[in-house]
């Protein structure tokens, strides 16, 4: 079987935590995991991350990564400074079961498709996503609503770490 989205996964998995949802989530928008689906189109982006609170765990494991986002610059692969993170006042990821699933929610850094001529910089929006995870993987979009424009543009937001 290949997996190409993870709607692929669902009933093949088993979430039994808050916290397993919001990992599940992350794996098509953390900029750790997210290259591995970037055959599935349109990207939903990135998420949006306080550098102080990027772990191990953010990363699936891999040190390397972790410290690629610990050094590159604020706004590279959707992280920023803690300092910057509250003063824009980006919601905090959230996990919590509800019933018999999951209600998770997260700022996610997404490139608005631009009509303009290819040599302009993108553009970029932040969602705060809302969605249902069932304990068998199963994720339905509640709410996608765009963060203030204004307070996105003072990040100076790059998804390619070394270019």
């Amino acid at each position: 079987m290949k997996i190409r989205t993870l709607g692929d996964l669902s009933g093949r998995v088993q979430i039994r935590t808050a916290n397993e949802a919001l990992d599940f989530v992350r794996l098509r928008t953390s900029a750790r995991a997210s290259p591995l689906f970037e055959s599935v189109r349109p990207s939903p982006g990135i998420d949006v991350l306080d550098r102080s609170r990027v772990t191990l765990d953010t990363v699936y494991g891999d040190p390397y990564f972790l410290k690629v986002l610990k050094e590159m610059p604020e706004g590279v692969l959707g992280v920023v400074e803690h300092r910057t993170y509250v003063k824009l006042g980006f919601p905090p990821a959230t996990a919590a079961r509800v019933g018999e699933q999951f209600l998770v929610s997260r700022p996610v850094l997404h490139v608005t498709p631009d009509r303009a001529p290819h040599y302009r910089a993108p553009q970029y929006d932040v969602l705060v996503v809302q969605q249902s995870v069932t304990a068998s993987g199963k994720i339905v979009t509640l709410n996608a609503a765009e963060f203030p424009r204004s307070r996105v543009r003072a990040v100076p937001w790059d998804l390619i770490p070394f270019g």
